[in-house]
């Protein structure tokens, strides 16, 4: 008896040791920030705090977040009186992509809902960032969920297709582990300054093809994605969340497989009483062909007028469900004018944004994506999404 405890002491003392010389470091190197290919991983697979306060008691989205192309939003930690809060989740979509320092649903909406409620204050907060997934979102929304919200808006699926691989198996293991020792650990970031990895790559296309090689494994992510939904519901504690189907573009191999599937899941969920949903695939699969008008191809996010079309589906959805207000405080939802104006003053940054997808487009060699969108840049002209769409509100 005597023995093992000697020696159960002498492995922790030998363990402690080794941790001794791993964390000594710590005292005299300076802190080594992550690499651009690091910080998407640690995102994905160990967010940290997304909205950060700051003086004055305003919280700002985390600098690391801006700093991968999000946009900055900001709010009071405190909720004004008489204030209705609502937080749209999700990813790219959600987050307005290629448009996001300028134009986005969650902006939009906000518009639609102060023309469409005089004397009423409705907050609405962006909540989406670039590549998040239901792993990612639900420690998001348990944040969220001490901010006063008054609903909550997800907008969830492709992604958890994607980037399942990075969240199962021995790949998950290994990342978290990466992750953790690169933040903690000045020794182990030392070692990676020192090491050449390459350049920085395109995130989205490496998750592809980590999706892509297992396959198999993507497959698989249905029951997780279900489970995670349901766990967002509980983590949103009593505040209302209203998931939204994602718009499907026939035209993108994969693509359409993946949010066909995860619209099946949310489906499945609603028919079940176990989610609310909003069907905003069946808005757009309402529109006369061709659909790129709204999607436009080699893309699956909606350009400038499908972004107009989903904040005012969501907008005139939440009237009709009676999720927020009565209705005797709504006067009519009008669509094109809150859409024009938006746009109207934003047009020079949406037009270099067209013109930087343009050259994008160039150097992948897709020349018939780069010359549509120099040539919508060019012209400059908006296609209203409602003179082809029966319009339900």
């Amino acid at each position: 008896m005597k023995k093992t405890w000697s020696k159960a002491a002498g492995l922790l003392i030998s363990a402690l040791f080794a941790l001794g010389l791993l964390l000594l470091p710590n005292l005299f190197l300076q802190p080594f920030p992550l690499n651009i290919n690091d910080k998407y991983l640690a995102w994905i697979v160990s967010p940290g705090r997304f909205f950060v306060e700051t003086p004055g008691g305003l919280l700002r989205t985390n600098p690391d977040l801006v700093g991968l192309d999000n946009g900055e939003d900001s709010f009071s930690k405190v909720k004004a009186p008489g204030v209705f809060r609502i937080f749209c989740v999700g990813g790219s979509t959600t987050r307005g992509w290629p448009f996001q320092h300028s134009l986005s649903y969650p902006l939009l909406m906000s518009r639609y809902l102060a023309s469409a409620l005089p004397g009423r204050k409705v907050e609405v907060i962006n909540a989406g960032f670039l590549a998040s997934d239901s792993y990612s979102d639900l420690p998001l929304v348990r944040e969220l969920a001490a901010y006063s919200p008054d609903l909550l808006l997800v907008y969830e699926g492709r992604n958890d297709a994607w980037n399942f691989t990075l969240h199962s198996g021995l790949l998950c293991v290994a990342l978290k582990a990466h992750v953790w020792l690169a933040r903690n650990l000045r020794l182990y970031g030392l070692l990676l300054k020192l090491v050449p990895r390459g350049g920085a790559f395109e995130h989205a296309g490496q998750i592809r093809k980590l999706a892509f090689a297992a396959s198999g494994v993507r497959n698989e992510y249905g029951g997780a994605f279900k489970e995670n939904i349901e766990k967002i519901g509980v983590a949103a504690g009593k505040c209302p969340v209203l998931f939204l189907t994602q718009v499907i573009y026939p035209g993108v191999p994969g693509f359409e497989q993946e949010a066909v599937r995860s619209n099946g899941h949310l489906r499945e969920l609603a028919a079940e009483k176990k989610i609310k949903l909003l069907d905003i695939d069946k808005v757009f699969a309402g529109f006369p062909q061709p659909l790129d008008v709204l999607i436009p191809p080699p893309l699956v996010h909606p350009n400038v007028g499908g972004y107009c079309l989903l904040a005012y589906t969501v907008s005139g959805s939440l009237k009709r469900e009676g999720l927020i207000f009565p209705a005797r405080d709504w006067r009519k939802l009008e669509p094109w004018p809150v859409c024009r104006d938006s746009v109207s003053s934003s047009r020079a940054a949406l037009g270099d944004t067209l013109l930087r997808l343009a050259d994008l487009f160039g150097q992948f060699g897709d020349a018939s994506a780069a010359a549509r969108y120099r040539a919508e840049a060019e012209n400059q002209t908006l296609y209203s999404p409602f003179s082809r769409v029966r319009l339900p509100f």
